[in-house]
């Protein structure tokens, strides 16, 4: 496929995206929180209350979902990812970070920052991009 967008569950044609929500955040994930309390948030649970959501939407034709939560507002790409498989809607990641800097970015030169960004890419997501080819 030359010409693309990459999803968490690889790429799709943009013929195939259909009615796409832009800018949108399944669940803003407090990472202190998770830190602290184990039991602070149940993806299983919540997973279960998103996908009458998701059903509904997808009734009214919703077919891509853009995922806009950034590391440190407590994406999980792995959760992302189930819930894109488990309601069978395409979901594209973003990467990087929320506007405001945070204590552990002070001393980090900015290729620092950018490795770990293309690491999670390379490792889990994918890039939020169409193919220049298009």
């Amino acid at each position: 496929m030359s010409c693309y967008v990459n999803t968490v569950n690889g790429p799709v044609s943009p013929g195939e995206l259909g009615i796409t929500l832009m800018h949108e955040h399944l669940a803003e994930l407090n990472n202190s929180m998770k830190r602290c309390y184990a039991d602070w948030f149940h993806a299983d649970i919540f997973l279960e209350k998103i996908k009458p959501v998701f059903q509904k939407a997808k009734k009214y034709g919703l077919s891509t979902y853009v995922d806009q939560t950034a590391v440190n507002m407590g994406r999980d790409i792995r959760f992302i990812k189930r819930v894109s498989e488990s309601c069978d809607v395409n979901i594209v990641a973003a990467t990087g970070l929320f506007f405001y800097e945070e204590s552990w970015q002070i001393d980090k030169p900015y290729e620092e920052i950018s490795e770990l960004f293309i690491g999670t890419l390379k490792r889990a997501a994918r890039a939020p991009i169409l193919r220049r080819e298009c």
